[in-house]
């Protein structure tokens, strides 16, 4: 999603699907501190987390979910 999106737009199409968003924030480069058209959400534990990755749109734009890679 474009980086302009406001995340409670974002958070209320997540929780439509049925998710509890715990918070949700905007991803920057971080030498320059742009924002990019990355978020990064956290839900809250629940059953149904995994069916999450199965969300291909949001907000009428196509988006992929993926796990958060480690440092």
């Amino acid at each position: 999603m474009h980086y302009s999106t406001d995340v409670e737009d974002i958070k209320s199409a997540i929780e439509h699907h049925g998710h509890t968003v715990i918070n949700e924030y905007d991803i920057k480069q971080q030498p320059t501190n742009i924002p990019v058209s990355l978020f990064f959400v956290n839900l809250k534990p629940n059953e149904n987390n995994k069916d999450i990755y199965q969300i291909e749109t949001l907000n009428y734009t196509k988006v992929r979910f993926e796990p958060p890679r480690p440092k």
